[in-house]
């Protein structure tokens, strides 16, 4: 390969990786427009509005966390209760506000889904721990920990 070639080569590789660089930038504006956009709905209690906002991000970014976790967040909100844990389920962390934790505990028990709604229950007793913010999720969260492990028992006991 001749020099011409080789540096005509590495210029088409530094322009592409420019360009790459310069879309990562651009995407990562949009998904900051559009969270902010889905806060307001948000609080103006516009979930629908929310949600349509949030799925743009996804598009961008399919695993933006935070848009996963507040997409989980206004299922439940809005009693879609598949919907929520679909999205909670596609969470690769904890999410940073426990609550969603608690209320994809709930939805699970709520469709039937015992197991996983004892191990999101121990895992929002173990995540507010030292918390003294959510007390009475908690005492729910123990109460409904202990009819999991009870129910659970019940089944392989019929089993």
């Amino acid at each position: 390969m001749s020099k011409q070639k080789k540096r005509l080569e590495k210029e088409k590789k530094r322009e592409r990786a420019r360009r790459v660089e310069k879309q990562r930038r651009i995407d990562a504006d949009v998904c900051a427009e559009l969270m902010f956009r889905s806060e307001l709905a948000w609080d103006d209690r516009d979930l629908e509005g929310c949600r349509r906002l949030l799925d743009k991000v996804l598009k961008i970014r399919p695993n933006h966390a935070e848009a996963l976790e507040r997409l989980a967040a206004a299922g439940f909100k809005l009693n879609r209760l598949e919907e929520g844990l679909a999205y909670f389920e596609r969470l690769r962390e904890a999410p940073r506000w426990p609550p969603v934790t608690y209320n994809a505990a709930v939805a699970a028990w709520n469709t039937g889904r015992i197991e996983q709604s004892k191990r999101w229950v121990a895992e929002f007793l173990e995540a507010t721990r030292r918390s003294k913010q959510f007390v009475e999720l908690r005492k729910s969260a123990r109460v409904m920990l202990k009819d999991a492990e009870r129910r659970i028992k019940a089944e392989a006991a019929r089993a």
